[in-house]
């Protein structure tokens, strides 16, 4: 047995014997050695446990400290989850740990004892236990909210950054003088409406988008940037893929290196499509505003010229017909004189065209012989229309009036011819005008002029300028439609002409094709009597029956005229070329006298003031008021005050003859 027991006892061969107490000390002193290398490093490491909310196993002081305990003691009876600002990242942390056992540099959001935040990144190791299952992770803290607070400084700044550029519309952009592409910012590509996926960020595809007429602009001034590093600062068109058009102000500037070599360009697009859009209306007022304020002008200086000049031709008409009459019937100098006569009224009516164009004026119908007043628009076209276009003109002498307003029958004419020398341009062109009657039968349709049976003159203004196309003859009568540049036309032209038209119960067409020209066609209704039209008759005397007739006019030549003329037609005359001594003379209740004949503008005494002094005096006697420009006469006023006529001048003599005997007695007037 003992010897059993000896044999039994013995070691194994080739087993080392270790002393328990031997083994339990060594393990004793590597677990104080890891405790003391842990709480020495200056960053927090910690083992927690795996399961539930995680408890601390060991923690170094460093990472108490960072967390704000008071010791490691306290921190080590918290769970592990408190240190986590959301719970639920411990969670997704170690799902992800258990995946790759080791997670390096993770930056959660965490918290400290008391609750405040900050920022930590954490390295992990995952621990299995002996069936490999998840035991304990071991790991380093460190705290980062420093830098993740400076960080998050810098993204807000950019993102306020992005935003304001948003709100501004403006983005930036680097170029490489090589050939590499552009480099841009978000905003550019919304500012051009490039998908990033498409656009190649190419110069050439950048230039695509650029405005036709503006490209040439564009690469010129990156070409002189790169070569001359000169300062690009410009405004330029984009064209979007819908069509729609925006501004956009470009400005950049070159880098160069040590040498002075560009290196690179960097630069900034906004959007000024709502500034330029109101720059172009605030120009666009401002241009109307200032042809009216011409118009105005053009008015009273027009106002000006035709009292002094249609006083001139009252003499110079006067005294003309005056000579004829003195002359046998058919003579050489009465022919001659008859030139004269005839060269006077046509300057009277030339002044009236004028006057016509230059004020406002409310429409007056009447009976008018349309051919008359298109050869006198014509006339004064002539005068406007460069050289290099002919004005050709088939019109007819056709019977018949229009029931029209004769300046707006000019404007008509105008309007037209304008167009058609502005669509002809610099070349040389024609212009041709044709006036011809229009009997329209309910069987016509097939002349391509939807209109209703009757009869009319029909205008019609064709030219050979480019034409348009269908688009554009669409929209061509629409106010402020045009398709000249800005600041050569309102678009307002047109779509006057078809709203006088319409006025007159005309009907107004046009036909056009590019390259072939342009016609419009004018259709005004024909009436064929006169009516209330009076016809020019001869210069017929009628007398007078010795009536005193008082005459005042401060030009001495028209008081002269007027003096012989009446006084050859059977009155008795007493002239004045000063208002006050006519005043004296008139305004006397001791002196007696049939009429009195004044001039509206005079130096001392106005014509319609002289006219109410005496008739403060002497109510009964007629008045009749000559002017060289009917604009000074307020017809309210004169009513007032009593004024029996109103004539302008140059005032023919059957005129004025057939003015005084109404004026004195109606019933003569009338044989």
């Amino acid at each position: 047995m003992k010897n059993r027991e000896t044999k039994n006892n013995a070691p194994a061969a080739g087993r080392t014997i270790i002393d328990p107490r031997g083994t339990e000390q060594y393990l004793k002193d590597s677990e104080t050695w890891y405790r003391q290398f842990i709480e020495n490093q200056p960053v927090g490491m910690f083992r927690t446990s795996v399961r539930g909310d995680g408890r601390f196993i060991i923690a170094n002081s460093a990472l108490a400290i960072l967390l704000g305990y008071p010791s490691v003691a306290s921190l080590l009876k918290r769970p592990v989850i408190d240190i986590y600002y959301k719970p639920e990242i411990r969670k997704q942390m170690l799902v992800e740990l258990i995946k790759k056992e080791r997670i390096c540099g993770l930056e959660v959001e965490g918290k400290k004892c008391d609750g405040s935040p900050l920022f930590i990144s954490m390295t992990l190791q995952l621990i299995r236990d002996g069936r490999g299952n998840p035991y304990q992770i071991d790991g380093t803290l460190e705290d980062i909210t420093a830098r993740k607070q400076a960080e998050m400084a810098l993204n807000k700044r950019a993102r306020l950054h992005r935003e304001a550029q948003r709100i501004a519309k403006l983005g930036h952009w680097e170029l490489v003088p090589d050939d590499s592409p552009p480099a841009w910012s978000d905003e550019m590509f919304r500012l051009f409406e490039f998908d990033k996926g498409q656009f190649d960020g190419s110069f050439d595809s950048f230039l695509d988008r650029v405005h036709p007429d503006d490209r040439q602009l564009v690469a010129d001034s990156v070409s002189s940037a790169m070569q001359k590093g000169t300062e690009i600062n410009h405004i330029h068109r984009i064209v979007l893929p819908d069509g729609r058009e925006k501004y956009i102000h470009a400005m950049g500037h070159i880098e160069c290196d040590a040498d002075e070599k560009p290196i690179r360009m960097l630069g900034t697009c906004q959007d000024v499509t709502r500034i330029k859009q109101a720059e172009i209306e605030r120009e666009e007022t401002e241009l109307k505003l200032r042809q009216a304020q011409k118009l105005e002008a053009i008015g009273t200086l027009a106002g000006g010229i035709a009292h002094d000049f249609n006083n001139i031709l009252t003499s110079m008409i006067g005294f003309t017909q005056l000579a004829i009459k003195g002359l046998p019937e058919g003579s050489l100098i009465a022919r001659k004189l008859d030139v004269v006569l005839q060269g006077g009224l046509r300057a009277r009516d030339l002044v009236k065209s004028i006057l016509a164009f230059s004020r406002a004026s409310e429409q007056e119908l009447k009976p008018i012989r349309l051919d008359s007043v298109i050869k006198e628009a014509t006339k004064l076209l002539r005068a406007s229309i460069p050289a290099n276009i002919e004005i050709k003109q088939e019109i007819d002498s056709v019977s018949g009036y229009v029931l029209a307003d004769p300046v707006q029958v000019h404007q008509i004419v105008m309007n037209l011819c304008t167009n058609a020398y502005q669509a002809i341009g610099k070349r040389n062109g024609r212009i041709t005008v044709l006036l011809k009657a229009a009997e329209h039968g309910p069987d016509d349709a097939h002349d391509g002029f939807d209109i209703p049976p009757d009869s009319y003159f029909h205008l019609t203004i064709r030219d050979t300028g480019n034409g348009m196309d269908q688009s554009t003859l669409d929209k061509v009568f629409d106010p402020y439609f045009t398709t000249k540049k800005r600041g050569e036309g309102t678009g307002l032209g047109l779509s006057m002409v078809h709203g006088i038209v319409n006025d007159h119960c005309g009907y107004i067409f046009v036909s056009s094709k590019s390259g072939k020209g342009t016609e419009f066609h004018v259709f005004l209704p024909r009436i064929e009597s006169a009516g209330s039209v009076a016809s020019v008759p001869k210069e017929e005397s009628m007398p007078g029956k010795g009536e005193h007739i008082v005459v005042v006019d401060d030009e001495a030549e028209i008081a002269a005229f007027l003096t012989e003329m009446l006084t050859g037609l059977g009155y008795r005359v007493t002239p004045f070329t000063d208002s006050r001594q006519a005043l004296a003379f008139a305004g006397s209740r001791s002196t007696t006298y049939d009429l009195l004949l004044t001039d509206m503008n005079m130096p001392a005494i106005r014509g319609d003031a002289l006219a109410q002094r005496v008739l403060a005096t002497n109510p009964k006697v007629p008045v009749i008021i000559c002017t060289g420009f009917s604009d000074n006469l307020d017809e309210e006023a004169v009513k007032e005050i009593g004024i029996r006529a109103c004539l302008t001048k140059p005032v023919m003599i059957r005129e004025l003859a057939s003015c005084i005997r109404e004026v004195l007695n109606p019933q003569d007037a009338k044989h």
